[in-house]
């Protein structure tokens, strides 16, 4: 059959309508085709150009609704990021009863609906996207932008207290004496040494021949406290033994125990004091070492000073060195040219010999030094 064809005169448009021109078809002399009432091709396939298809997505720029909940829709990936926006930063896409696969641009665009903003639900599915878009996740109230390994934060962001710990400083005691210790702002733990003082070296005794020992060092304990630490908390450093003369027969003086914290707390420990080294008049041995204690989790016992040596005719021995602490710093014994040196840190001091009256070196004051940790 031949085509029929329907066209008005020149000049005018054709329009096709039911009575109450509630639906009509114009087919307009400009070629556009306007539709009054609505146009269903459910049962049929409806072709456009990509420009056409933008024009259905988007029902004139920034505005309409799109309804494909009963079929596929099909579209450019500019298209697909027209739908996300609805026109840059605004719009709603709701994927709850279905799957939405979109570029990485256009995922970053469903996140933020414009820099900054927006809601994500993903309660009922799974969304993938790449590092720079899951960061734009994290916070829809903090900008989080990345730089290599490095995150930059504008906002407030708050990290939950965890169970690593940060050096911020130290604070150590090294006088004999009480002492006040006062808690960093921030710390909220500390690893404390605590070492108690060392002997003194023995007096060098009667005779002529006589060498004192060296006093024994301090023992040390050391604790880590994570809880129960006051703003404050009391140190004691214990005093170094004395030192003797060269010609007495006194053994030298015992180092005092040193502590942090108040007895009877969790936080509190001790560490004892070396032993005086023994006057060369009775065989110049050297002075025992402070004991360990219980109070830290490790507990050290000092050292043994050294005995001294009697002189064999004319062979003139020195007497002994004191003890060495966990710190070091032992004295040496005197010999007949010079006196016994005193220790430090907790060491023993050096025995002291008849022979020219040299004198004994004293014990080395303890010390506290306490570790203070953030998170």
């Amino acid at each position: 059959m031949a085509d029929r064809i329907l066209k008005p005169d020149s000049g005018n448009d054709l329009i096709l309508q039911n009575d109450d021109g509630s639906g009509k078809i114009e087919i307009n002399e400009n070629a556009s085709i306007p539709v009054t009432g609505t146009l269903d091709v459910s049962g049929a396939t409806l072709t456009t150009s990509s420009a056409q298809k933008q024009a259905i997505v988007q029902a004139g720029p920034g505005s309409g609704t799109l309804d494909v909940s009963s079929g596929t829709f099909t579209t450019s990936s500019a298209q697909k990021q027209a739908i996300v926006q609805a026109g840059p930063g605004s719009g709603t896409l709701d994927v709850s009863s279905g799957t939405f696969t979109t570029s990485s641009a256009q995922k970053q665009a469903i996140v933020q609906a414009g820099p900054g903003s927006g809601t994500l639900d993903v309660s009922s599915g799974t969304f993938t996207s790449s590092t720079a878009q899951k960061d734009a996740i994290v916070d829809g109230s903090t900008a989080i932008s990345r730089s290599g390994n490095n995150l930059t934060f504008a906002g407030t962001v708050t990290i939950s207290a965890g169970t690593s710990f940060r050096l911020a400083g130290i604070q150590s005691f090294q006088t004999s004496g009480s002492h006040t210790y006062t808690k960093s702002s921030g710390v909220v733990a500390v690893l404390v040494y605590v070492t108690g003082g060392g002997g003194g070296g023995g007096g060098g005794g009667a005779n002529n021949q006589d060498a004192a020992g060296g006093g024994g060092s301090a023992g040390t304990s050391i604790k880590f406290i994570s809880s129960g630490i006051g703003s404050t908390e009391t140190i004691v450093v214990g005093v170094g033994g004395s030192g003797k003369a060269g010609n007495s027969t006194d053994n030298g003086g015992d180092g005092g125990n040193s502590a942090f914290g108040t007895s009877g707390t969790s936080v509190y420990v001790q560490a004892n004091g070396g032993f005086g080294g023994i006057n060369g008049n009775t065989y110049g041995v050297g002075g025992a070492p402070g004991t360990a204690t219980t109070s830290g989790d490790i507990n050290l016992a000092g050292t043994y000073g050294f005995n001294g040596g009697d002189d064999v005719g004319s062979v003139m021995l020195p007497a002994g060195n004191g003890g060495s602490s966990f710190w070091g710093g032992s004295g040496k014994g005197a010999s007949v040219n010079q006196d016994g040196t005193v220790g430090t840190n907790g060491s023993g001091g050096g025995g002291g010999k008849q022979n020219n009256t040299r004198a004994s070196g004293a014990g080395g004051a303890g010390l506290v030094v306490v570790y203070e940790y953030t998170y």
